[in-house]
């Protein structure tokens, strides 16, 4: 990645940006503290950046763009601020105030700074370690910090013989790390220990640079630019992959099939996953459908997850539900429900991500929420993902909140009948804070109502998944990875299927299937292969490929064998009749084997 002293994220290249080459106003060159955003960026019209530290409303100006590096994934800025520090800049488009949270943070280095981290991160340098004192009541009190690419280590030797480490805190996305005391203290968190630990250390400004940096390089990012969704998948299969002699076990499940009942499905097989260990976790699944011919050769356990997603993780099965009519699922907040369906649910997120990297993939048809994945990867729920959650309440309110004067509103801190700070009701939504409150029903509505049900479906996936992995994609494609292709064009399935010679069947095949809607080639795609939804990377991720093949029959039902991905088409007397049949077919025989 590029220096922490050069970086920002999430620009996009159709972003208007500061011409580069300007200058701060305070200072000559010499004098100034170079500077990066560490979380989300936009384009950098004005960012106005209040001490993180302090209270006060005290602003520097405004931060200077002097570099803008563009590649695929966005831009890197290298930015001059006015003095070295940290600090939280409002982020603003074209002049006005975006959808972005409360702002950007601001990690701004002194020259000298600047230059020991591109030194580190030139030479290569793994690990950095420096002298502190810890706070809060911790004793001894001298201490040392260890930075390596994969924690945070604060180490005490007692008696200047013995060592022993304090706390290790991954270098993660749920890791917190912030800067006080204009820089001379690093205050420590993560999401599975909310006490945070302060540290005094005389390059605490160095430290926080290459926490970010080697997250950063967790995230995916080689030399500034981020890897390719198809390179991150590699690299995760080969790390999730099981050694050869393990993978060859297989863990032998018969089910009974629930009358297409998602609850009854998720009922009868809770039992069994829920006190599956690990190990049975993480082997191949042969199965077997009750009264059934059908042997496994990957069709029936394709089928059978594709059931234990309807049961465990849509609408459909009660324990997710839409945040407005026809959108996509998130977790319901019904405190009734037994935790523990969360956690099965968690595995087998896990376990579809494992089924991948032994190359099986197995993606489920159901849509999530985008704020769901975020949550998955130990990310806060933020307004934007009210754009594709609840596309209705971002139009007519948070967006609407964001772009217009707030004054005549009567708004409070209070979001369906919850205050969203304490005594919220009687607390006045202005101009000046409207985005903190807008981020507040964010919370609200997405991450706190589900807190405990995002909690045991985390627990559940990083039981198989280790959250390191989990690290390096994006909501979006982890979203990819887990649920694959939504949909596809008549062209691309024509472009990637092996078909037979030439017939008068096979173009009224074509035209019947141009004339389906999105739905009904969902149909199709599980009558042929047992998943309605592609892999990721869509039809060339799907081993083997989809083939159509004559039956020899006359005017009779398609049939398909779904471990081989090949779909059998009879000879048709007319269009209306193979219709008819090809319908039925989807409609009626999506589900159940025979020989």
């Amino acid at each position: 990645p590029p220096a922490p002293s050069q970086q920002n994220q999430g620009l996009n290249d159709n972003d208007q940006v500061a011409a580069p080459g300007q200058r701060d106003c305070h200072g000559d060159a010499q004098d100034d503290a170079q500077g990066g955003g560490l979380g989300t960026g936009s384009d950098s019209d004005t960012s106005h950046a209040p001490e993180q530290e302090t209270a006060t409303d005290a602003t520097i100006s405004p931060v200077t763009v002097t570099a803008v590096t563009h590649h695929a994934d966005g831009c890197a800025l290298k930015v001059v601020c006015g003095r070295a520090g940290s600090f939280v800049g409002e982020v603003r488009l074209c002049g006005q105030q975006g959808i972005l949270g409360l702002g950007v943070e601001l990690l701004c280095l002194l020259p000298e700074e600047a230059s020991e981290v591109d030194t580190c991160v030139a030479v290569g340098q793994a690990n950095f370690a420096v002298f502190g004192a810890a706070e809060q009541g911790d004793a001894p009190r001298h201490m040392m910090l260890c930075l390596t690419p994969q924690a945070i280590n604060i180490t005490v030797k007692w008696l200047g013989l013995l060592s022993t480490t304090v706390c290790s805190i991954p270098i993660a996305q749920t890791t917190s790390v912030r800067l006080s005391d204009c820089g001379c203290k690093l205050v420590l968190g993560n999401s599975s220990n909310p006490h945070a630990r302060t540290l005094s250390c005389a390059k605490a400004r160095v430290v926080a640079a290459l926490f970010f940096w080697h997250l950063n390089a967790r995230m995916g990012y080689v030399h500034g630019q981020r890897m390719s969704f198809a390179s991150k998948c590699q690299h995760v299969f080969q790390k999730l992959k099981l050694p050869s002699s393990s993978s060859r076990l297989r863990y032998f499940i018969t089910i009974q099939r629930a009358n297409n009942d998602p609850v009854a499905m998720r009922e009868q097989t809770f039992s069994l996953l829920a006190n599956l260990s690990s190990e049975n976790w993480k082997r191949q699944w042969v199965v077997t459908f009750a009264n059934e011919e059908g042997v496994d050769c990957g069709g029936p356990s394709r089928e059978f997850f594709t059931l234990l997603c309807g049961g465990f993780l849509s609408p459909a099965g009660g324990l997710f539900e839409p945040l407005t009519p026809g959108g996509p699922a998130h977790p319901s907040a019904n405190v009734q429900l037994n935790p523990d369906y969360f956690l099965v649910a968690g595995k087998l997120l896990g376990k579809c991500m494992l089924e991948a990297a032994a190359g099986r993939p197995k993606p489920f048809a159901t849509r999530l929420s985008r704020s769901f994945f975020a949550q998955l990867l130990g990310l806060s729920a933020a307004t934007h993902h009210f754009q594709t959650d609840d596309p209705d309440l971002f139009v007519h309110k948070i967006d609407y909140i964001a772009r217009n004067d707030v004054s005549d509103l009567e708004l409070s801190f209070e979001d369906e009948g919850v205050e969203l700070v304490p005594g919220g009701s009687t607390v006045e939504v202005t101009n000046a804070n409207k985005l903190e409150y807008l981020h507040l029903v964010a919370q609200q509505r997405l991450q706190n109502k589900v807190a405990t049900q995002m909690k045991a479906i985390r627990s559940g996936l990083c039981s198989l998944v280790p959250e390191d992995i989990l690290a390096l994609f994006n909501e979006t494609e982890l979203e990819l990875l887990l649920c694959g292709e939504p949909d596809y064009t008549v062209k691309e399935f024509q472009d990637n299927v092996s078909l037979p010679t030439s017939s008068q069947t096979l173009e009224w095949f074509w035209a019947i299937v141009t004339s389906w809607t999105r739905h009904e080639r969902a149909k199709l795609l599980q009558f042929i292969t047992g998943s309605a939804s592609l892999p990721a990377g869509g039809f060339a991720g799907m081993q083997p490929c989809i083939r159509v093949r004559y039956s020899g029959a006359t005017n009779s039902l398609p049939t398909a064998s779904v471990c081989s991905n090949t779909l059998y088409l009879p000879r048709y007397d007319c269009f209306e009749t193979m219709h008819r049949r090809l319908t039925l077919a989807i409609t009626e025989a999506a589900e159940g084997f025979a020989m």
